[in-house]
């Protein structure tokens, strides 16, 4: 068994650990004898190898220091089922701060909106809930992701992006647009619409669904794109708003978000 299945395996067994027994498996559901035994059963840390925090997590039962222990559990999961290569993700602040990041370093919350990286290794990720994710790639194997929120795009993070890509790379780049927030639902100011249309054109600004004045976050990423003379590969068209597969801030001030990630195959 390779090193990746035994990871996986340790934590699948993490995660039975602390998750509850479900009432839906019990007839009765919750008022039966049978969930009531097992919930006292899954409390008890003497049902448990000793050592470590777990028993103690369990003891004080289902309390959010155990749902954070959970959703470690799931998101490492998750990761080691996509790539088993090294993970690093970002502290996002929706400035325009860039990591680089050489085959010796790793980001694991680093501040910034951009990552970049040109290592085999490496899986770099960035997160998004209506702000666009854009994955940059290099002839010659560089590859970036970043975070493109409103106010990135009007602070130029695109283009100081690919500004640090050319100086480590070279050839054509080449991109990916993920899933943001359209015009027919992100209704903004006429002040900040004024700064888009300054930076962009008049095609910035656009009109929600019900007539609201709003902005086309997409058409001003492709804008910058198009000035850099970088062709779009992929184009994922759907409003997160709108398309009920996706989170979106705007609807409910969701803290679940999607992932952009990026690794080089071997």
């Amino acid at each position: 068994m390779n090193k990746s299945l035994k990871k996986l395996k340790k934590i699948e067994k993490t995660i039975q650990l602390l998750s509850p027994p479900n009432p839906s498996d019990f007839v009765g559901g919750k008022n039966s004898a049978a969930y009531k035994t097992a919930l006292t059963n899954w409390k008890n840390p003497a049902n448990y190898p000793k050592g470590g925090p777990l028993p103690l997590l369990r003891s004080q039962g289902y309390k959010p220091n155990i749902q954070k222990e959970l959703d470690k559990a799931l998101l490492e999961k998750n990761r080691l089922r996509l790539s088993n290569n090294e993970w690093n993700w970002l502290s996002q602040e929706h400035g325009t701060g860039i990591i680089l990041l050489e085959d010796g370093e790793r980001s694991l919350g680093s501040k910034g909106d951009a990552i970049i990286t040109s290592s085999l290794g490496k899986v770099i990720s960035v997160t998004v809930a209506d702000c666009m994710p854009v994955l940059l790639m290099s002839e010659s194997g560089t590859f970036a992701l970043i975070h493109l929120g409103w106010r990135g795009i009007l602070n130029g993070l695109l283009n100081l992006t690919i500004e640090s890509m050319k100086k480590i790379s070279h050839g054509e780049i080449t991109s990916v647009l993920g899933p943001c927030i359209k015009s027919c639902c992100y209704e903004f100011g006429k002040m900040e619409i004024g700064r888009f249309c300054e930076k962009f054109g008049e095609e910035a600004e656009a009109s929600t669904s019900d007539g609201r004045s709003s902005i086309n976050l997409k058409y001003c990423v492709k804008k910058g794109l198009e000035k850099e003379s970088i062709k779009i590969e992929h184009d994922e068209a759907v409003c997160t708003k709108c398309d009920p597969r996706h989170w979106s801030f705007r609807e409910d001030s969701t803290k679940k978000r999607q992932v952009m990630i990026a690794f080089k195959q071997t």
